[in-house]
Parts: C-alpha cells; sequence; structure tokens
C-alpha cells in the first residue's frame, strides 16, 4: 500500500499498489471473439500461477479493454497447445471501486466454449460471449452493458478490474490444473480488494 498523511489536518488515505490497464473509447466492437477489430490492443499479461501445478504447456494469456456509452468489452488471447472443452476464464468488475464485499456494482462472470454464467452480479445481468478457437489456442470477447450494472463511465475514471483463467488438459470433473491471474487471486471469489485498476480513456481522433 501506498499511504499519504496530512499532518496539519490528519486525514489519511491507503492506495492499494497493483495493476492498472487503460480502456480506450470505441464506436462499437463486434463480440464474436475475433480479435480482429483495429481499436483492441491485447498486450497485458496475466501470468501470476495462483493456484495448481503447472503441467508441461504454460498457456500464455494477454487481454485488453475497450469501451463505449453503452458497454464494457473485454478481449482476451489464449496461447494453449492443448484445447480442450474445460478451459474456462473469469471476468471480475467492481463497478464503484469500494474494494469490500460483493455489492450491486460488482459482477464475477465465468466463460468457456460453452457459454458465460453469471456467478455474482445485479439481477437481470445478461452478459455477451464471443468465442473462438485458433490455431493457437481459443480467444474470446466478453461485453457486459453499462445500464445492467447501473453505472456511467466517465474518461478518466476507474473501476476495479480482473481476469483469472483456467487451464485443464487432463480429465473432465477435476477443476483445473491450475490458474493464472492477472492481478489478485482466489481471494476475488470472496471479495474486489485485490482486483487491479481499468481507467477508462478517450476516444482517438484519428486525424
Amino acid at each position: 500500500y501506498h499511504i499519504t498523511f496530512n499532518a496539519l489536518s490528519g486525514d489519511y488515505c491507503f492506495h492499494q499498489l497493483g495493476n492498472s490497464v487503460s480502456a480506450p473509447k470505441v464506436f462499437a466492437i463486434a463480440v464474436d471473439g475475433l480479435l480482429n477489430e483495429t481499436d483492441w490492443v491485447i498486450n497485458k499479461p496475466v501470468a501470476n500461477v495462483v493456484d495448481g501445478t503447472v503441467g508441461t504447456d504454460l498457456n500464455e494469456v494477454y487481454f485488453g479493454v475497450a469501451w463505449n456509452v453503452t458497454h464494457l468489452f473485454v478481449g482476451i488471447e489464449i496461447t494453449d497447445p492443448t484445447i480442450t472443452a474445460f478451459e474456462q476464464g473469469e471476468v471480475f468488475v467492481d463497478g464503484n471501486k469500494s474494494g469490500g464485499a460483493y455489492d450491486d456494482f460488482d459482477v464475477h462472470l465465468k466463460f468457456s466454449g460453452a457459454g458465460i454464467e453469471v456467478i455474482q452480479g445485479p439481477e437481470g445481468i445478461a452478459p455477451i460471449l464471443g468465442f473462438q478457437v485458433t490455431e493457437t489456442g481459443y480467444s474470446a470477447e466478453v461485453a457486459i452493458a453499462w445500464a445492467e450494472l447501473g453505472l456511467t463511465p466517465v474518461e478518466g475514471g476507474q473501476i476495479g478490474f480482473d481476469i483469472l483463467i483456467g487451464d485443464n488438459d487432463v480429465l473432465p470433473g477435476t477443476g483445473v490444473e491450475y490458474t493464472l491471474a492477472w492481478n489478485g487471486g482466489l481471494q476475488n471469489y470472496d471479495g474486489t480488494s485485490s482486483f487491479g485498476d481499468l481507467v477508462f480513456g478517450t476516444l482517438a481522433c484519428g486525424c
């Protein structure tokens, strides 16, 4: 933590140190899992092993984020030599950056090739998933509507954010062999305090 203290007023504040990612503002993203829009910048690694044991093929995972007035977009690219039906990813959002227990502005999603599941989130939330098997692994795009979160993003604003990726190349019903995280870890299942920061960027003018 970084701690700031005002000796005159006695005011203090704790700032958790961690990863941050900038989300450029875009007009639209086709949520099909292809990651072929020029707006995507897929360069943030998900590389911390937070659970399990890595076998012979450690996945390489990179992600990017974008936003517009209607949706948050998440793009993830996974290099995995062995693709099974049991690969999975998880997306976490702390919409009001409360940094504590899950509330109505927070989301925990789990996705795979079979679809997307809302683990935590406000009633009626319906995220969109695009999923594609590629020559080197698989890719995914997730879109979350701001209206369903009750949020209105602004340029320069922030939300809490994190990603976990689980790899299973062995047997069904055995969970995942290992889990990779961007910022937090398994504590994400209980609260939002270990998320990184997502910063809303501006719309590029292309001039």
